[in-house]
């Protein structure tokens, strides 16, 4: 999917919400010691990665400042 497009469209408080979205289930699965309790998968799934990046590429496009997420 291009992602560049979809984020192009959207406003900047939506990117950054987004952006915390990923960043909270990320933190939502590392917080799971037991590996079946982890609900979205974010590090075994290559989608929310890429997600993230067009998401920062976008914002960076933009110059705008945010916190990366520490993969």
């Amino acid at each position: 999917m291009n992602f560049e497009l979809l984020f192009a469209r959207l406003s900047t408080d939506s990117l950054h919400e987004l952006y915390e979205a990923v960043r909270s289930a990320l933190a939502d699965d590392d917080g799971k010691e037991d590996p079946s309790e982890r609900r979205y998968l974010v590090r075994e799934t290559r989608d929310w990665r890429e997600w993230s990046e067009a998401i920062e590429a976008e914002l960076e496009k933009r110059d705008v400042s945010f916190e990366k997420i520490e993969w």
